[in-house]
């Protein structure tokens, strides 16, 4: 794996359209600082825009797995087209405080869908999508070499 593929747009869920894109190693995007301060490779107003992250993900073991989700704002979580994870509208979880998904079972090696999509209504921002398995609960960055992009 290399990492995920990400798509940046302006605006509040806008999904069609221009956008920016680029390869994130990670899916620990501390995107911070102040109005008009994001590593976001939009211009104009970036303090609202959209994202959407797509590719694979592959888990070391056979497994249940949970994702954790920090972010600010809307945020969902999408394995194998399934919805894991969806708190949207103007919500906010605390960069390093973890919301978890729904519990979904992946299989050693195999590579399965990941798509998150993030929406910033104005101001400073961040995402941290972490996972942990049924024998290690603790929430764990998710390595890069098990996620890969997928070429649009």
């Amino acid at each position: 794996g290399t990492g995920i593929w990400a798509k940046y747009r302006p605006g509040i869920e806008v999904w069609d359209g221009p956008f920016e894109s680029r390869l994130e190693p990670t899916l620990e995007k501390p995107f911070g600082g102040q109005m008009g301060n994001f590593d976001i490779p939009i211009t104009g107003d970036n303090r609202t825009f959209s994202a959407k992250f797509t590719g694979k993900v592959k888990a070391p073991y056979d497994d249940t797995y949970t994702f954790w989700i920090s972010h600010d704002d809307g945020c969902t979580v999408r394995v194998n087209g399934q919805l894991i994870y969806s708190l949207t509208g103007w919500k906010w979880v605390g960069e390093g405080q973890f919301r978890p998904s729904d519990p979904v079972q992946l299989y050693a090696d195999q590579w399965v869908d990941l798509e998150i999509t993030v929406v910033n209504y104005n101001g400073p921002t961040h995402l941290q999508v972490r996972w942990s398995n049924s024998s290690d609960t603790s929430p764990q960055t998710i390595p890069t070499a098990n996620l890969s992009p997928v070429v649009y």
